[in-house]
C-alpha cells in the first residue's frame, strides 16, 4: 500500500513516504505539482497545509496530479486555512487594535520564515469542493479545526471516482 504524505514540514509520518520540497527530514525531495510515481499507484494521500502553498495558476494542474497517482477509489486528504473565517477574523480582533492585521495577513500569506512558508492561495470549503469535483473525485466529509492550530482551517476527505 502506497501512503504519501505531501509537504510533510515538520510531520514526518513513518507510516507513510514524507515528501517536501523544503523540509530536512523527507524520503522524497519533491514538488508536489509533479510526483514521480506511475499512474493509479497511489493508494492514499496527504496534503495538510500544503495547497494554499501552490500558486492560484497551478492549483488545477497538482489536483489533475494527484487524481493521475491515486488508484481509482483512492482517498485525498486535504487541510487548508479557511479563507472566509480568517476574514471574518477582523471584527472579533478590533480589541488588538491596527496590528490584528499583521496576525490575518499571517493567516493569509504564511508565516514566511523561509521559502516554504509563503502562501499563494486560498480556499473556502464551497471553492475547494467545487475544484475537486471538477477533476474526478467526490469529497465525502469537511472537518473544522481538527487537530486544533492557530489558523482556523478545515479538512476534506476525498475519493478519486474514475
Amino acid at each position: 500500500m502506497i501512503k504519501l504524505n505531501l509537504g510533510c514540514g515538520l510531520h514526518y509520518d513513518p507510516n507513510r513516504i514524507n515528501c517536501d520540497l523544503h523540509a530536512k527530514k523527507v524520503d522524497i525531495r519533491l514538488d508536489a505539482i509533479e510526483l514521480p510515481f506511475k499512474s493509479n499507484s497511489v493508494d492514499e494521500i496527504l496534503a495538510s497545509q500544503l495547497l494554499e502553498h501552490i500558486a492560484i495558476c497551478h492549483t488545477e494542474k497538482t489536483i489533475r496530479e494527484w487524481n493521475r497517482v491515486l488508484k481509482k477509489g483512492g482517498c485525498l486528504y486535504i487541510g487548508v486555512p479557511d479563507l472566509e473565517r480568517i476574514l471574518g477574523l477582523a471584527d472579533g480582533l478590533k480589541w488588538v487594535g491596527p496590528y490584528r492585521w499583521r496576525s490575518i495577513a499571517m493567516f493569509i500569506y504564511g508565516s514566511q520564515i523561509d521559502d516554504g512558508q509563503y502562501h499563494k492561495n486560498g480556499f473556502t470549503p464551497e471553492y475547494l469542493t467545487a475544484l475537486l469535483e471538477n477533476h474526478g473525485f467526490k469529497v465525502q466529509a469537511i472537518s473544522y479545526d481538527t487537530p486544533p492550530r492557530p489558523t482556523p482551517w478545515f479538512g476534506v476527505k476525498a475519493e478519486k471516482n474514475a
